[in-house]
């Protein structure tokens, strides 16, 4: 009778530290679980950021070049025709 209680005991044991190991098992893929979709809605919001970002860079540079390529054709600005220096007619 107490080898029969004895292996009830010892097998009442080994089935509470399953159980423990277990749940603690479940709370790290919980966690793991958590932190691998914050990982994947971090890096979709980069993604996101960064092609916004290269959309207004080349947005901004296409306006750039459209104002440049306007004052060098209208000869605005920085562009316009130098008088050059020299004798002057009478």
């Amino acid at each position: 009778m107490e080898s029969i209680d004895l292996k009830i005991q010892l097998m009442k044991n080994d089935y509470n530290s399953q159980t423990v190991t277990r749940t603690e098992m479940e709370e790290l893929y919980e966690k793991h679980e958590i932190e691998m979709r914050d990982w994947v809605k971090f890096t979709t919001d980069r993604e996101i950021e960064r092609l916004y970002r290269l959309k207004m860079n080349t947005a901004a540079i296409a306006v750039q070049a459209w104002w440049r390529g306007l004052l060098v054709r209208l000869e605005l600005g920085p562009y316009k025709q130098s008088k050059k220096k020299g004798k002057k007619k009478k």
